[in-house]
């Protein structure tokens, strides 16, 4: 039975392999394609160029929203009045969050609440999220023109 289950093994390995190797072949046949379609070829040079120009401005972006969470997490905790508020400190109470809370406002996902919430302590809290998140939204969009173009 022992020998039976092992060569079922060996035989099952061989069929994964094999049909690793027949998909190589269907990506490799994929690549093919790409190079035959003149249009195609050209799009996907020109997305491999703009890699490097994607991850600085992916680094640089990443680095405004660090700085502006270290921002917001020191007015907060500077803050008595954010103290009392629970949703507050949840959101802007520590380094993680806070960046989530301003990666998720410069893609424009629930930012009117967090705009709210900020306005409701100090009005310059609203002034700091506004002015980042609209440096860092024409920063994704000059990205995403540049790709374009």
């Amino acid at each position: 039975f022992d020998i039976l289950f092992l060569r079922s093994l060996e035989a099952s390995a061989f069929a994964l392999e094999l049909m690793r190797f027949l998909g190589l072949a269907r990506l490799l046949r994929c690549v093919r394609l790409v190079n035959l379609i003149r249009p195609l070829s050209v799009l996907t040079q020109a997305c491999l160029v703009n890699i490097r120009s994607v991850a600085w401005s992916l680094l640089v972006l990443l680095v405004m929203t660090y700085c502006g969470a270290i921002t917001m997490v020191m007015l907060v905790d500077a803050d008595s009045r954010a103290d009392e508020d629970e949703q507050v400190q949840h959101y802007w109470g520590h380094l993680g969050s806070a960046m989530l809370v301003l990666a998720q406002m410069i893609s424009f996902d629930r930012m009117k609440n967090r705009i709210e919430e900020l306005a409701a302590l100090r009005w310059y809290y609203m002034v700091i999220c506004l002015l980042l998140v609209a440096f860092a939204s024409l920063t994704v969009l000059n990205l995403v023109v540049g790709m374009m173009v």
